[in-house]
């Protein structure tokens, strides 16, 4: 992961505007956090009539060595990159960022390049034999990417930014945009992605304060629905419907529903695997050691330290640490999640599970206290943060130890007081938020802040507590199943209302909103803490299964009156987990990660502005 920034000034547009000029030194200490493996700057002037500033932090998580940008290569053209090459044909098992700067310099076409990249990314490309300079984020904007401009002649684009400085926007991914610097002034073009609307790509022009032209050449989306093998019938599931769940997932594991529950489950297992072997395989801790010994070659470095490279995963003789973590609820997709990990992660390594409980109201404590009298005595020492998730969390922590007892699991409860929040929401979560400000941002924002941190305790067999930082650099977050298989409670509110087209629409509009709603806010606040976050139900490959062309909403979910939740939403993904004997979390309903932690105060209205950022 990295915090990329480029500030682009039409000198022969308008007069400098002090406010940009000096934006990065107000964002840089938030681009330092987010790549604290290397920093660099760049600038080119056009002689009277541009200048461009390149800045970008890196977090080194390809490649045998750290590669800093901007990269430029011999034509002078200039990359900054922030993403992970997953699959396709530039996938390499060598540095991505300089795979891809060299295919973006010998083809000559960008866009034909750009379209090829199966990850996440947001990137910035400056192309200088025609002058043009494209910047955008994936078609599922996975990753953040804000901008600010005027008709001036001044426009900030960067990863970051922070409240109360410019007024910043989150980039659309609606496609990739470019800037022609032979023609005055600011003047975009958009190349859309094949399945945008047209309703959204005229919100985007609608509301640009600059002119944003839609180009007709669009480019071929990422995300292809892909036929199915077999399709099922509604009737078949009523057919095989019982009062009893266990005998219901059962039933459903048979043949008429195993190849979609084995095809699935094929998918998310190379989505996981990917995202877990791409990776130097250094923890947080070892890279301060490995910082310190960076160096123009990787046979310099000292023998202990070297990297190599063995079916894609990357390993050494030092580094034993933990570097893969999970946010981990103990609900339905988090422990799915940790159940495939054990498959991919070295067996001589641990797994963190990042496990976030906030304190609760005096009043709360007193009145669990009174419940549990009759419980374990040391049980009151932690009354304070025994929040719904900590509870599932430690059930679902149970049936990943009977399942894979070899791996060491690090259960990390993150305790945060109401003091804690106050500070870090002041100083440094509502800059990350920006320009996001409802209380449901404030919400989930904090509450995955300090998750990804990873500052909390680990609890010995006799039950006292031990201080633990997860050192892990790659955390692997559930984000997007609830919008892919139906998990919400509205989607069970839809389809009563409107049946399954109703759903299918629902569920549409879920995925064109979700980088928008959630994903930009979340990549700037994980990322705050030297780690990256993937969302292996968001690979592109996930998502196309989920939106297959010739299937039904029921073959996702299925929310009729007889499959109440916890069964019916997200119920091939339901049927996944019972397959891989995570019979706990299968039969867990949809719990909001804001109403688990304890974080929300169910009074509030989500979509309210908050008046605490």
């Amino acid at each position: 992961m990295c915090g990329i920034y480029c500030y682009l000034y039409c000198k022969e547009a308008g007069q400098c505007d002090s406010r940009f000029s000096f934006a990065k030194e107000e964002i840089l200490k938030y681009l330092h956090n987010r790549g604290p493996d290397g920093y660099s700057e760049h600038t080119i002037n056009f002689g009277s009539a541009w200048s461009i500033d390149f800045a970008s932090s890196v977090l080194w998580l390809q490649g045998l060595k750290p590669i800093l940008q901007p990269v430029i290569d011999s034509g002078n053209n200039v990359l900054l990159w922030n993403g992970d090459i997953f699959d396709g044909p530039l996938e390499t098992d060598s540095s991505d960022t300089l795979n891809l700067n060299k295919a973006l310099g010998e083809s000559g076409n960008v866009l034909s390049v750009l379209r090829c990249i199966r990850g996440p990314y947001s990137v910035i490309y400056f192309d200088a034999k025609h002058q043009h300079l494209y910047f955008g984020r994936d078609r599922l904007g996975r990753h953040s990417l804000l901008w600010s401009c005027d008709r001036e002649g001044h426009i900030i684009i960067t990863s970051v930014a922070k409240r109360n400085s410019l007024d910043f926007e989150e980039i659309p991914s609606v496609g990739i945009f470019r800037i022609d610097m032979n023609l005055p002034g600011v003047n975009i073009m958009l190349f859309p992605w094949t399945d945008i609307s047209e309703e959204e790509i005229n919100k985007v022009t609608s509301t640009s304060p600059v002119n944003i032209v839609v180009s007709d050449d669009a480019i071929l989306s990422p995300i292809i629905p892909t036929p199915l093998s077999s399709i099922i019938e509604e009737d078949y599931l009523l057919n095989n419907f019982s009062a009893n769940t266990e005998d219901l997932m059962e039933k459903l594991q048979s043949s008429n529903m195993k190849n979609s529950i084995d095809k699935l489950l094929e998918i998310l297992r190379n989505s996981i695997k990917v995202r877990i072997e791409k990776q130097p395989g250094f923890c947080k801790n070892c890279m301060k050691i490995m910082r310190s010994n960076f160096n123009s070659k990787v046979s310099s470095l000292p023998e202990h330290l070297k990297v190599s490279c063995k079916n894609g995963y990357y390993s050494h003789k030092f580094c034993k640490h933990s570097k893969v973590g999970i946010l981990f609820s103990g609900g339905l997709d988090s422990t799915i999640l940790a159940a495939l990990a054990d498959e991919f992660v070295p067996h001589h390594e641990s797994i963190d599970l990042l496990n976030v409980a906030f304190e609760k109201s005096k009043k709360e404590i007193n009145l669990s206290r009174t419940q549990l009298k009759k419980t374990k005595k040391t049980e009151h020492n932690n009354m304070d943060y025994l929040v719904p998730d900590r509870k599932t969390g430690r059930e679902a922590l149970k049936n990943l130890k009977k399942l894979f007892p070899d791996r060491q699991w690090n259960f990390v409860e993150i305790n945060i007081t109401q003091e804690q929040l106050k500070n870090e929401r002041k100083q440094t979560i509502s800059h990350l938020i920006y320009p996001l400000n409802t209380i449901l941002d404030e919400s989930l924002g904090c509450a995955l802040w300090f998750a990804s941190r990873g500052v909390g305790f680990l609890r010995n067999n006799d039950d006292s507590l031990t201080h633990y930082s997860s050192p892990a650099r790659v955390l692997l977050l559930g984000m997007g199943a609830d919008e892919l298989f139906g998990g919400y409670r509205r989607h069970r509110t839809v389809f009563k209302s409107e049946g399954w087209l109703g759903l299918k629409k629902e569920l549409d509009v879920d995925l064109s909103r979700i980088s928008t709603r959630n994903l930009g806010r979340d990549d700037r606040i994980v990322c705050d803490n030297g780690c990256q976050s993937r969302l292996p139900y968001l690979d592109e490959t996930v998502v196309s299964f989920a939106y297959s062309s010739n299937r039904f909403s029921f073959l996702m979910c299925y929310p009729i009156q007889e499959f109440p939740p916890g069964v019916g939403d997200k119920l091939l993904l339901r049927l996944v987990a019972w397959k891989l004997g995570l019979h706990y979390p299968a039969k867990l309903p949809k719990r909001a990660l804001q109403f688990g932690s304890r974080i929300a105060n169910s009074k509030e209205n989500g979509s309210d502005v908050s008046d605490r950022l």
